[in-house]
């Protein structure tokens, strides 16, 4: 899902940061404090409009969608899909229900959850490129 490996994105974010130091306007234009749950963050709709093709603005803008797009597949790394799956009773096999799956001839009652789906802000991703140094120099030192 992401485009760049994390010290793609980390140059790019370094990048962004000295942009909105020159433009503070910037960062409340690319939503960079959130919010991050929004549709509008994840799409980038909130940035960009009527601006020229081929300007400055609409390499920002790209950088941003590059950075939010490694953001959100952080968050998919870090979720936990739990499936949990129980034999019905064969007293409640009659009850019509969703949630429920036949193998063979016993009847099985299933729940599916995705938990952990928080959001990552941008002042995560130089830590995410720390993370991946400190791995890297692990692996290194252990000849993996």
């Amino acid at each position: 899902m992401d485009q760049l490996d994390v010290e793609g994105v980390y140059q790019v974010h370094s990048a962004l940061v000295a942009k909105m130091a020159e433009d503070p306007e910037l960062r409340s234009k690319c939503c960079w404090d959130g919010p991050y749950k929004s549709i509008a963050w994840i799409l980038g709709e909130n940035y960009g409009e009527g601006q020229d093709s081929g300007s400055v603005r609409d390499q920002v803008e790209d950088d941003v969608l590059k950075a939010k797009r490694f953001l959100v597949s952080k968050t998919l790394q870090d979720c936990s899909i739990i499936v949990a799956i129980k034999p019905v009773p064969l007293w409640q096999e009659n009850e019509e229900r969703d949630g429920r799956l036949r193998f063979g001839d016993s009847l099985y009652d299933f729940s599916i959850s995705v938990i952990d789906l928080d959001p990552k802000s941008f002042d995560k991703i130089p830590f995410y490129y720390d993370q991946a140094l400190e791995i890297a120099t692990a692996c290194e030192k252990t000849d993996l």
